[in-house]
């Protein structure tokens, strides 16, 4: 789900349990916010879902806009991985 106006994300968190260890870390959306990511590949799904989304963020900036930047953050994790 991609948020409109005025609706802030304050964590992109994975749901599902992995087997393997657990990758907890911290990006940055655009407008320097700290989120935290316990699911790298739910977290890309999310990023990836809403990346278009045309709605304005009080900061101006639309919310993809705020999606694509924290997407090219969780792919440089995910290469690291």
């Amino acid at each position: 789900m991609c948020f409109p106006y005025g609706v802030r994300i304050t964590q992109i968190v994975g749901m599902q349990r992995k087997k393997c260890k657990t990758m907890k870390t911290t990006i940055t959306d655009i407008t320097g916010a700290s989120i935290e990511v316990t699911d790298l590949d739910k977290a890309i799904e999310q990023c990836e879902l809403c990346k278009n989304s045309p709605f304005k963020m009080p900061s101006g900036q639309t919310v993809g806009e705020n999606h694509r930047h924290m997407l090219s953050q969780l792919e440089k994790l995910k290469q690291l991985n």
